[in-house]
């Protein structure tokens, strides 16, 4: 019913997914691996018109290989796709493909539709279930095939002007499409979400040979990605909690919020005694 949802709606939203996400998904993380995470998705993200000015990545613990980005610009990587990645220049188009989801508002105006309807159908089930049911019908239908196509050549452009080889997108979706002839249980819910594999690999293409600028040199950074996502810094990650709260785009620190509560609070005292103060002096004075 909401075409372009207002920012409160969003941000309330956006507080239910992730307080169900963190009482249904299990999250882990560790310090090196999430560094390079966020650098990498901040770096593509300065190339994607209207992006989250916070981006963060965090990896929920999940075989199959599933991606989300919300609209305050935390994207969600399971494990399961980071390992079907083989350099950082696929890890970069897929970032930025989920980024240009949230900067196109796709997330946001999909995930307040499907949180109202999780809420009708609740039928006095925990409303952390029911967003997490919303979540998951998200993340398995996807945005439909126009915002998946859009966001694939978006995040080509984003990647393509950070001088990475943007062939990686096609490495990446042939792949896919390989696994899912195979029939490999992994990749049926990101190839539903997503259009047929042949289309997607059909537009990327079209995208690439329409570019110009392809005579400069361009980088995969394999043994970069594979050294610090390697098997063993996988086997590393440990359970990592996931903030509720929702970052408001020129809100105050959390911090100061509460100091300036704090000082509210004081102030509030303050006037109080002194106005009693003031009511007992008069009445000593008649």
């Amino acid at each position: 019913p909401y075409d372009d949802p207002a920012a409160p709606l969003a941000e309330a939203m956006e507080r239910e997914v992730r307080v169900a996400l963190a009482a249904t998904w299990r999250f882990v993380a560790s310090a090196p691996l999430s560094e390079y995470l966020d650098r990498i998705a901040r770096e593509v993200a300065e190339h994607v018109d209207g992006a989250p000015s916070e981006i963060r990545v965090v990896l929920a613990d999940e075989p199959g290989l599933r991606s989300l980005a919300l609209p305050s610009g935390l994207v969600i990587l399971s494990v399961g796709l980071l390992t079907a990645v083989q350099d950082e220049a696929e890890l970069a188009f897929l970032l930025a493909h989920e980024i240009a989801h949230a900067a196109s508002r796709d997330a946001e105006h999909r995930l307040v539709r499907l949180g109202f309807r999780a809420a009708v159908r609740e039928d006095g089930r925990r409303p952390a279930m029911a967003w997490s049911d919303a979540v998951t019908d998200l993340v398995a239908l996807g945005y439909g095939a126009r915002r998946e196509h859009d966001a694939d050549a978006r995040a080509i452009e984003a990647i393509a002007a950070q001088r990475y080889d943007a062939t990686s997108a096609l490495r990446f979706v042939h792949r896919l499409e390989l696994r899912g002839e195979r029939g490999e249980t992994e990749v049926v819910e990101t190839c539903c979400a997503h259009p047929p594999p042949v289309e997607r690999i059909r537009r990327v293409e079209r995208a690439l040979f329409a570019r110009t600028d392809v005579s400069e040199p361009t980088r995969v950074n394999r043994e970069v990605f594979r050294r610090v996502a390697s098997r063993a810094a996988i086997a590393e990650l440990r359970p990592f909690t996931l903030e509720t709260d929702t970052p408001v785009a020129g809100a105050l620190d959390p911090a100061l919020r509460r100091g300036f509560r704090r000082a509210l609070w004081i102030g509030g005292g303050v006037a109080l005694v002194a106005s009693l103060l003031l009511v007992l002096g008069l009445a000593l004075a008649r």
